[in-house]
């Protein structure tokens, strides 16, 4: 059985997964940060695309909570932004700047909880109303390399945000991660830093590997630089500046927090309930077949730039499910495996 997600994020292109396997990943290699940089960079080479046109357009003004985040920012504007004691500026360093997202949070954001009752604590609020978005994310961060668990590797993230409804711990799962993000104070760790989020984005579609698209950002004391990344590369805002206007940071950071699930790019395939994951397959119009998968899929990509193959055996051991990035050029896998159909060794499909 097989079924190709749409993508989303960018240009189409042809995969080139042979071209991607000839670059080589000698033994241990993902858990060496040198080595995995290397990997990386040559594996997104030709694949990164900066200061794409109305990428704030698309990815931010398209979306379904644009108004409500619009509302947020003015709300941020005309009420003392986060307060006194978490004024922004080019001298934050990243515990400052970590201050100042919880106080956004708690200003403008938090009365948009499930439950929130209005206002909260007496603090500025944009006017709410009952058929506005709901927050379905919060902040997070990790101190050591093993509060994040799920991965190919040991990371510390300077920032993510993942389901409000996932109950407080000091434990994370990669594939809980919504967004993720990373700060720098210094000018000359720009690059590094966004070599850093990939690698981030990296761990996300190993965790996630159905999932369609990762957004992400970072963060230098000027300059925002938004990122939409896929399985055919990544796309950026360009540097926004910030001092000046925190416009596009807190609408950015406010739709981050309330983005649906398709939005956000995640994987509708996969429903997990506890140890136990179903997948459905697509009937017409009709609701469809639930099948229980074992949760660790049987094969997924470690790279970013793929088509994504993932294979889920079903509990019964009888199947395989696979998953695959369709290609408008070549014939597709399924129509090989008919035209093969009968041939010994060849799966049926």
């Amino acid at each position: 059985m097989s079924t190709d997600p749409q993508t989303s994020g960018g240009p189409q292109k042809s995969s080139n997964v042979n071209l991607m396997r000839d670059f080589a990943e000698p033994v241990g290699y993902n858990k060496k940060t040198a080595s995995l940089t290397e990997a990386l960079k040559a594996e997104l080479t030709g694949n990164i695309y900066k200061s794409v046109g109305n990428f704030w357009e698309v990815h931010f003004e398209s979306l379904a909570c644009s108004f409500l985040t619009t509302r947020i920012w003015k709300s941020y504007r005309d009420n003392g932004q986060c307060g006194r004691d978490n004024v922004f500026s080019d001298q934050m360093d990243e515990a400052a700047m970590r201050c100042w997202f919880y106080a956004l949070h708690d200003r403008y954001l938090s009365q948009f909880l499930g439950d929130a009752e209005e206002p909260i604590r007496d603090e500025p609020v944009a006017v709410r109303s009952a058929n506005n978005p709901k927050l379905r994310g919060k902040f997070s961060y990790t101190t050591i390399l093993t509060q994040l668990k799920g991965g190919l590797t040991s990371q510390k993230l300077d920032f993510f945000i993942e389901n409000v409804a996932l109950p407080e711990s000091d434990i994370h799962e990669w594939r809980e991660v919504r967004v993720v993000g990373e700060f720098t104070c210094s000018s000359g760790q720009k690059g590094e830093k966004a070599h850093q989020l990939m690698k981030y984005v990296r761990e996300i579609f190993y965790a996630q590997p159905l999932r369609r698209f990762v957004h992400g950002f970072c963060l230098h004391k000027n300059h925002l630089e938004l990122w939409v990344v896929d399985w055919s590369g990544g796309y950026s805002s360009g540097e926004i500046k910030i001092i000046e206007s925190q416009e596009k940071l807190v609408r950015a950071l406010s739709s981050y927090m309330l983005m649906s699930d398709e939005e956000l790019g995640l994987d509708s395939f996969v429903r997990y309930v506890g140890q136990h994951a179903y997948i459905t397959i697509p009937d017409g119009d009709n609701t469809g077949e639930q099948i229980e998968v074992v949760p660790e899929p049987v094969a997924r990509p470690v790279t970013i730039y793929s088509r994504g193959n993932t294979c889920y055996q079903t509990t019964d051991g009888e199947y395989l499910i696979k998953f695959s990035w369709g290609n408008d050029i070549k014939r597709s896998e399924i129509d090989a495996l008919r035209l093969a159909k009968g041939i010994h060794g060849v799966i049926n499909l």
